[in-house]
């Protein structure tokens, strides 16, 4: 066998000796040039941001953080996705309603689904309370407009929500006022008041009880409705 045969064969050995994959290989040796392989394997071609997605000279784009400059997020509610170079179609969430968005992560390859009302208020809104919670203002989960969202706690959403008659409250404001006076101020059972106004009689007890809707109840309220002593 010819030295050079030789020494073929004994590379070879050496390879198999490793026990190390294609795949390994290939990373050891573009690593070894200093060229980031994850990155490569998952990024693909980046599409550049087209300016016919921004017509409307209100609607402002920016990148969604944490990947890259591979998605960016309008104060319209819109995604835009440089893997395709368009705008992603959003989905309801089956339970909520609420719109999410499917984003892949450029450098470690895995999905993720944030909801699209959470993006364009941590893009385009401050919250300098780090309040939890993002309001749909009008009560419609498909308009995640910038205009329509604020930042919020529990409490303030639930109010919110009361104040304006949405989501799955069924009472307007001067309803509650009303099922409290008639709670104190007749001799109607709760049964019966709940009756008129197409709610439980544990909401009625709640409302009575100041439970529930108790900002709406206050001293000032009571007073103009000569419930107090």
């Amino acid at each position: 066998m010819s030295t050079w045969n030789s020494r073929i064969a004994e590379e070879m050995e050496n390879i198999k000796a490793s026990f190390i994959s294609e795949e390994e290989a290939r990373k050891i040796m573009m690593e070894s040039i200093g060229i980031e392989t994850k990155e490569i394997v998952t990024s693909g071609v980046k599409k550049p941001f087209d300016k016919k997605f921004t017509k409307n000279k209100f609607e402002k784009w920016a990148d969604i953080e944490g990947y890259s400059g591979w998605y960016k997020i309008s104060t319209a509610g819109r995604v835009w996705s440089a893997y395709s170079g368009k705008i992603l179609k959003p989905n309801p969430h089956v339970h909520s309603g609420y719109l999410k968005t499917r984003l892949k992560h450029p450098i470690e390859g895995y999905h993720t689904t944030p909801y699209i009302h959470r993006l364009v208020a941590q893009t385009f809104l401050p919250n300098p309370e780090n309040k939890p919670e993002v309001n749909h203002n009008d009560g419609n989960r498909a308009n995640c407009s910038v205009w329509n969202l604020s930042w919020m706690t529990k409490e303030e959403n639930i109010r919110h929500a009361q104040m304006h008659g949405l989501g799955n409250i069924k009472l307007k404001p001067i309803e509650v006022q009303s099922i409290y006076y008639l709670c104190w101020a007749t001799d109607m059972t709760q049964d019966e008041i709940g009756e008129i106004y197409g709610v439980s009689r544990g909401m009625v007890s709640a409302i009575k009880n100041r439970s529930s809707w108790e900002f709406m109840t206050d001293n000032k309220v009571q007073a103009e409705m000569g419930l107090f002593e």
